[in-house]
């Protein structure tokens, strides 16, 4: 054989091995691409069906009545009334938390608080009764304390 049917054999292989090699890579996507989607669809959230529930659901707790010894019960049991007002939340302050679906709160915990700290976004609130927690500022609005006889 001659050097340029050599060369026609070695360039037709090439093409031969090259085209294969489009066609397993192309065969080896598509076999990826398919296990990813099966992937992303275990991931996904499957919609509820109606009937018996398959798991456990627990109820959380709202924000219940406040009890005698939080600073909201300390503050009625003195005779003590609030409005909310206008103005900064700042430190040493009296707030409310106006978010009233926040759960899992303590029992007794109470919709007032004593503001102990402040951040740009946030303040830390004390409740009494030892719980005291950051909230954002956003839902929480100040109030002016006074006796229960004085007109706020």
């Amino acid at each position: 054989m001659e050097k340029k049917e050599y060369t026609l054999i070695v360039i037709g292989a090439v093409a031969v091995a090259t085209f294969l090699g489009f066609v397993g890579c192309g065969l080896g996507y598509l076999s990826l691409h398919r296990q990813l989607a099966e992937i992303q669809s275990e991931l996904r959230p499957q919609p509820r069906r109606m009937g018996a529930m398959p798991f456990r659901v627990d109820v959380a707790t709202p924000i219940s009545p406040a009890a005698a010894d939080s600073l909201e019960g300390q503050l009625r049991s003195q005779g003590k009334r609030w409005e909310r007002t206008q103005g900064q939340i700042e430190e040493g302050a009296y707030v409310e938390d106006i978010l009233k679906n926040r759960m899992n709160q303590p029992q007794g915990r109470g919709w007032l608080g004593k503001v102990v700290s402040v951040s740009d976004d946030a303040a830390t609130v004390d409740f009494g009764r030892g719980y005291v927690v950051g909230i954002l500022k956003s839902e929480l609005c100040p109030v002016n304390v006074t006796d229960e006889d004085h007109k706020l």
